[in-house]
């Protein structure tokens, strides 16, 4: 899965891209470190149910212009069989089915200047508590 998911950033914004290079290294970081077999557990709990799965990856990066440039990839799969980690498992063509999108998002700091103000008193204290809370 983790391939797919690579491939179909691939398509949007090439293999040489940031966006892929950092997706990549993360997914090797997870795979290849036995510390991170929680993080994993609670990713195929939230991503899966029963054959079913499906996910959301959206990598961020700013472009050369300092733009931010996220990815949205998406990944909806069913099987018959699996083996492993819903991120890191294989399959046959026989034994399953996948719908996979991507879309490049570039934020235009002009247009974002306008509102962003707005935004800010809007979110409140939810956005610092949200980040807060978050385990890292």
């Amino acid at each position: 899965m983790d391939q797919v998911v690579l491939e179909v950033i691939a398509a949007v914004v090439g293999a040489d891209s940031a966006v892929y290079k950092v997706t990549e290294k993360t997914f090797s970081s997870l795979e290849d470190n036995p510390k991170n077999q929680a993080p994993l557990k609670l990713f195929d709990n939230s991503s899966t149910r029963d054959s079913v799965g499906t996910f959301q990856i959206l990598p961020v990066m700013q472009d050369r212009d300092g733009n931010v440039v996220m990815v949205l990839t998406t990944v909806n799969a069913s099987t018959t069989v699996q083996r492993g980690s819903f991120l890191f498992w294989s399959w046959s063509k026989t034994s399953a089915w996948m719908y996979r999108a991507a879309q490049q998002t570039v934020l235009n700091e002009s247009v974002y200047a306008t509102v962003r103000q707005s935004v800010i008193k809007k979110l409140g204290k939810n956005a610092e508590e949200f980040i807060d809370d978050l385990e890292i």
